[in-house]
């Protein structure tokens, strides 16, 4: 699912930090995916990129069919290294929106974040401490949480927030 909750600036401000040698397969990797946001635009249009073009650009594959599998083990393990990176830059505030690179390989939010944005919405419409400009751009990205929300069952029910959703709402209108 495409990701409307972070901007061009959050992602390069992240790689940026992450400072990995050009010849790294991490800065390839990297580098590889953010080349496919070409504008703000892009981070609501992409939903995933193909784990085997992202191969065939960092290891320069080409189209062989055995070489693409060998790598994909590969591939995976770097993407999780990358994502411990971002997580630590993200806890020295390196990386303010903390972005991550997801099981679709695009960059979006940690879950963690995203639920801590919800949090911040609904305290600011319990102060009245919101405007309705930043109220909009709020209600895109808890649109696309709820579009991405786990129902475990240890979250409770689905209906009650979906009810508390509804209510924050109604005090906004």
């Amino acid at each position: 699912m495409a990701n409307i909750s972070i901007s061009l600036d959050g992602i390069d401000q992240a790689v940026d930090n992450l400072k990995y040698r050009s010849n790294s397969v991490k800065f390839k990797a990297i580098q590889a995916i953010r080349a496919h946001y070409s504008s703000q635009e892009s981070i609501a249009q992409l939903s995933s990129i193909d784990t085997d073009e992202l191969i065939k650009i960092i290891w320069d594959t080409g189209s062989d069919p055995a070489k693409l599998r060998a790598k994909r083990r590969n591939f995976s393990s770097i993407k999780s290294s990358i994502n411990a990176d971002l997580k630590k830059l993200a806890k020295k505030e390196l990386n303010p929106e903390n972005i991550t690179i997801t099981d679709a390989n695009i960059f979006d939010m940690t879950e963690e974040a995203k639920s801590n944005l919800l949090s911040s919405f609904t305290d600011a419409v319990k102060t009245g401490d919101i405007n309705l400009d930043q109220a909009a751009s709020l209600l895109k990205a808890v649109s696309e949480f709820l579009d991405n929300f786990d129902h475990d069952e240890e979250r409770g029910d689905p209906q009650d927030i979906v009810n508390h959703i509804k209510d924050i709402l109604n005090r906004i209108g």
